[in-house]
């Protein structure tokens, strides 16, 4: 009976410990679009999964010297408590909550910041 309570302690043991997941932004766009992942995906999949998340930027899509914006429409929010990392590494990423998208005629909500 202890072995087979010691093997089922290992088990559970194995399932809680956390993993660095890592995801790559491949659009700029800050809409749900198929086929794509945006900053704020890849925000709300890291507040849900467990363990530190870290999140990247594709450089064909974020050039260095290209100035890419993400245009945001609304605050983004970090809400892991485990970590969350969001490098910019071997990208560029300018990240515009003041002012509308280009043809966009609405100003979008507050960003706030927390956690960096």
């Amino acid at each position: 009976m202890r072995t087979l309570l010691l093997s089922l302690s290992l088990v559970l043991l194995v399932f809680t410990i956390s993993v660095n997941a890592q995801t790559v932004v491949t659009s700029s766009a800050d809409t749900v679009a198929a086929g794509v992942i945006t900053l704020r995906e890849a925000v709300e999949a890291a507040n849900t999964a467990v363990g530190v998340q870290t999140i990247t930027f594709d450089p064909a899509v974020f050039p260095i010297d290209s100035g890419t914006v993400i245009y945001l429409d609304s605050a983004l929010f970090l809400t892991d408590n485990e970590g969350v990392i969001i490098t910019g590494a071997g990208a560029e990423v300018i990240l515009d909550g003041g002012e509308p998208a280009p043809g966009d005629t609405t100003l979008p909500d507050t960003i706030f910041y927390s956690g960096f």
